[in-house]
């Protein structure tokens, strides 16, 4: 199999993680161009990552590729039984909804490496800050009563919102301090081995 990327895109960092997590790794093809005729052809969105199985399929979006790569590796990044399953699925969509998808577009509303690309609107990547100081606090909670986000099982939830809350303290959106236990967990996932992609690019 191999993963078509373009470096450091978030998606491709997360089923990055994902594989580090799994003790996996895929031969990786980095895509320089991504809306190019050769790329649409592979995925007609122009997203990354793309996995490319052995059979020629290209799988896109990247919970779709880990989902694919869990049901072949049997990961329990999604949970072992099915109700670790559902509250995985649960907290994953809400890492995804509240955190993670707010942050990148934060990072696109005020990063200037953005500028030309899309049309920025510093107004309303505050207004995203202010929502995301309110999920967090939910995450706070809930890391109150857990180690990671689920139970006491690392999961793809727990990468899922750790790259959005990455994303926000870097750009200083979001002051962890006033959240004990979300900077407990912050701490202690930003120090797994898999995240050493992460830390490379926010050194």
């Amino acid at each position: 199999m191999k993963l078509h990327v373009k470096t450091p895109a978030p998606s491709v960092l997360k089923v990055q993680i994902f594989l580090d997590e799994c003790g996996h790794a895929l031969q990786e093809v980095e895509v320089s161009d991504t809306r190019s005729p050769a790329f649409l052809k592979i995925n007609p969105f122009g997203t990354v990552p793309v996995l490319e199985t052995d059979s020629g399929e290209m799988i896109s979006e990247s919970l779709t590729i880990c989902r694919h790569l869990h049901r072949q590796w049997h990961t329990g990044l999604f949970g072992d039984s099915e109700d670790e399953q559902l509250q995985v699925e649960l907290w994953e969509r809400r890492a995804e909804l509240l955190v993670y998808a707010p942050a990148i577009e934060y990072v696109h509303q005020t990063h200037p490496m953005f500028v030309g690309h899309v049309e920025q609107h510093p107004e309303w990547a505050v207004v995203l800050a202010v929502r995301a100081q309110r999920a967090l606090a939910a995450f706070n909670e809930q890391l109150e009563r857990t180690l990671f986000i689920v139970g006491d099982s690392f999961s793809v939830a727990d990468i899922t919102a750790f790259l959005g809350v990455s994303a926000f303290t870097a750009f200083g959106a979001v002051d962890l301090s006033q959240y004990a236990a979300l900077s407990r967990w912050a701490a202690a996932v930003g120090a797994r081995p898999s995240m050493e992609r992460l830390r490379a690019l926010t050194t």
